[in-house]
């Protein structure tokens, strides 16, 4: 993946003078391939994108989210499952996405915030609003969006209330319902990131990392 100008060029390494897609945006990254080895995901997105400030945010939203399938050798951006809104957070292992529209309320006048969580193809196997992914924020910036094998989702977010106060939050996706994940004390008014989610001992743990003053690394285990 080489940055351009104008987006990110995908060579083949056996042939690297032409790529075999490009992509869009102000800043772009491999993704990760699938399980079965046959996909690349690659991810792009604009500085201006960031809901809240840049030194808020893990990666800024992602704008388009593309595959490369290695078998057709043909580069496509997965389909947003409504127009104008963003990919907060995409798990390129099994091709899920966190995608954040705005829609025309059916219920009161106006438009609000339509949420979904999709495949690869953009086919939308769960929709909700904010309420139901966190009830007591008013925004969220999607940062980190992982998956075990029965497809439960572990998301790692910025959320912000009315206040305007901010805070790091996990909440898990499990039954067509978000259930939010309690953190340890020591976490509390913390920059963090989500590093993994594994079966430790017959749990399924979250890593969590975080940085003290003097630049020290600390991890912590969250059960969830």
């Amino acid at each position: 993946l080489v940055t351009t100008q104008d987006g990110c060029a995908l060579f083949d390494q056996a042939v690297t003078t032409t790529p075999v897609g490009t992509i869009e945006g102000s800043w772009c990254a491999l993704g990760g391939a699938s399980i079965e080895g046959r996909y690349v995901h690659l991810v792009s997105g604009t500085k201006t994108a960031c809901a809240v400030s840049e030194a808020s945010c893990e990666m800024l939203p992602i704008a388009t989210w593309s595959v490369f399938d290695l078998r057709t050798h043909i580069l496509h951006p997965v389909p947003a499952p409504i127009r104008g809104g963003t990919w907060e957070a995409v798990d390129s292992v099994r091709n899920m996405g966190l995608f954040r529209g705005i829609v025309r309320s059916t219920i009161r006048p106006g438009e609000e915030e339509f949420w979904a969580l999709t495949d690869a193809a953009g086919a939308a196997f769960w929709t909700g609003r904010i309420d139901d992914i966190d009830i007591k924020t008013q925004l969220i910036a999607g940062e980190r969006l992982l998956s075990r094998p029965d497809s439960a989702l572990l998301l790692s977010y910025l959320a912000i209330d009315p206040e305007g106060n901010e805070e790091l939050r996990l909440t898990k996706f499990m039954s067509k319902t978000w259930q939010r994940i309690e953190l340890p004390e020591e976490l509390m008014n913390k920059t963090w990131r989500l590093e993994s989610w594994a079966l430790e001992a017959g749990k399924w743990k979250a890593t969590i990392v975080w940085q003290d003053e003097l630049g020290e690394k600390h991890t912590v285990k969250v059960i969830t």
